[in-house]
């Protein structure tokens, strides 16, 4: 019965292609194209052109095109790097564009902050009169920072449905997914390099150098900064003079999840170690509860068994008062 209807769909297929040759080849066409669309598409986002995939990239892609040993003989966009970001200031938390003076190195410049405080990870007042555990707390913040920008958890919990992406080479190369920046509006593939890495008792950072032939020619520098009472995370995005700048829009996108992602791995960090820290006190004050019983315990069946020696001891001696 198969054979037969395959025979069927078989012989109407050949009479359409020849009365209609044209329809059928385009009808050919398209279901070919949907087929390669339905394979592609979930594996590389149709990465059509150079730096642009119609669709977002799987994360295994990404890697795989970081892992690139392209990636290392690529040179860099720019030749002027910047090294200080401290120009660059922020007076609150969210995004700015920065107004640049003529005597600035920069063409382009837009930046992003987060602040984490005491008040993110504990309710109520009592820290705020033990000065040691503000100091430990804010410490154990700084150090989540520090860690999440040296590991390069970057994106981890980037906002929104079109969100960033990134993938890491074991070495110093990576590539970041931004929505918009492709060709377009399309999803947009930033080759780069770390060019500059810092680590100090109050802050961390690591800037990011696109390389020669993407979207856009400049850095990008993220750092984590610890203060008085607060540690704050801050990205800026920088293009030098005659570089190829990024469209406001995104830009500001790409600054602000950044941060915003950099912010919830450090509130997550802290918190599970704060919460292992809370269980390892737990232990230890159970354990310490069991071994103080343990010990009053044995104290007290020590205790027992000379009283009740010292009870027979008198006993024999009113017994034999001439012992």
């Amino acid at each position: 019965v198969i054979t037969k209807v395959l025979a069927s769909v078989g012989v109407m297929i050949s009479q359409s292609a020849k009365k209609n040759p044209r329809s059928f080849a385009m009808t050919v066409s398209i279901v070919l194209f949907l087929i390669y669309a339905r394979v592609v598409i979930p594996r590389t986002g149709m990465h059509v052109t150079r730096g642009t995939a119609l669709f977002p990239p799987h994360q295994r892609y990404l890697q795989k095109l970081a892992d690139s040993p392209s990636l290392e003989r690529c040179a860099l966009s720019i030749q002027t790097k910047k090294t200080k970001w401290d120009d660059l200031k922020l007076e609150s938390d969210g995004v700015e564009i920065h107004k640049l003076p003529r005597s600035s190195e920069l063409t382009q410049a837009v930046s992003a902050q987060f602040t984490l405080t005491f008040d993110d990870f504990v309710e109520g007042d009592d820290i705020e009169e033990d000065l040691d555990a503000k100091e430990e707390l804010l410490d154990l913040i700084f150090e989540s920072a520090s860690t999440t920008l040296t590991e390069r958890q970057w994106t981890e919990f980037a906002p929104g449905s079109k969100s960033l992406k990134s993938a890491v080479s074991a070495k110093k190369h990576g590539i970041l997914m931004v929505p918009g920046l492709g060709a377009m509006g399309r999803y947009g593939l930033i080759r780069w390099q770390i060019t500059q890495q810092q680590e100090t008792d109050r802050d961390t950072s690591v800037t990011l150098t696109s390389l020669k032939g993407d979207f856009f020619d400049g850095q990008i520098h993220l750092e984590a900064r610890k203060y008085r009472s607060k540690v704050v995370l801050r990205a800026h995005l920088g293009v030098p003079k005659r570089g190829r700048k990024m469209n406001k829009k995104v830009a500001s996108k790409v600054v602000n999840d950044l941060v915003e992602s950099l912010g919830s791995s450090v509130s997550q960090r802290t918190r599970q170690r704060l919460a292992r820290r809370s269980i390892g006190k737990r232990f230890k004050v159970a354990s310490h509860t069991r071994a103080s019983e343990r010990r009053k315990t044995r104290f007290d069946r020590e205790k027992l068994i000379e009283d009740m020696a010292e009870d027979r001891r008198r006993k024999w001696q009113r017994g034999n008062p001439d012992a």
